[in-house]
């Protein structure tokens, strides 16, 4: 994998330890959203139980996931604060999930996306096939011979731009990982960052 020195103008601990405080904090507050939702959610869904059971399970599960990433970037700081490697593996094994599951969300996208535009620029505004006139099954056939482009045309239009935006924060994500793997191996090889000797020179009117 490549390395990189900086991520933007940030020195990599400086942006590892924003990201990791911005993380915690988010987090954090999301968590406690989770909770406060799981412990009203009669009031949010109502007395159906099966509908409460399914909003409860997947706002728990939603709430795990936050609290996991929570502790990751809470270790992502006492690793840099430390500069030791081994509490930034959490963040980078969390975040490595992530990206590849992003990845493929987003290639699937595209590939619908591509899809889509494809059958839009063949077949044009409408396309119309030859059916049999079945009673049972006319309505069925009229709608879908009026309305089979129109819907893909309806479907490509937010998917482009939605494409485009996750393909551009994707790469974002991807740079940012790379960045703080790039300090993992830096604290794993022992090139450590003293931080004392760095406040005493960039204060230092002499240098």
């Amino acid at each position: 994998m490549v390395m990189i020195k900086k991520i933007c103008c940030f020195q990599l601990h400086s942006f590892a330890l924003i990201l990791g405080w911005i993380g915690a904090v988010f987090s954090g507050l999301l968590f406690l959203l989770g909770l406060i939702s799981l412990m009203n959610s009669e009031a949010i869904v109502g007395s159906n139980v099966n509908s409460r059971f399914a909003v409860e399970m997947a706002i728990g599960a939603s709430t795990f996931i936050i609290m996991i990433s929570g502790l990751t970037s809470v270790g992502l700081i006492y690793g840099v604060l430390k500069e030791n490697h081994k509490y930034l593996l959490p963040w980078i094994f969390h975040e490595a999930i992530a990206c590849g599951l992003q990845v493929i969300v987003w290639v699937a996208g595209l590939v619908v996306t591509s899809i889509l535009g494809y059958n839009y620029l063949t077949y044009g505004d409408v396309q119309t096939y030859e059916v049999t006139n079945d009673n049972d099954l006319n309505d069925f056939y009229a709608n879908t011979e009026t309305h089979v482009i129109h819907r893909h045309y309806e479907m490509l239009a937010p998917l482009i731009p939605l494409t485009i935006i996750g393909g551009i924060y994707l790469a974002i994500r991807i740079y940012i990982f790379i960045g703080i793997y790039s300090l993992f191996k830096n604290y794993r090889n022992g090139k450590l960052q003293d931080y004392e000797m760095l406040l005493e020179n960039n204060g230092s009117p002499n240098r």
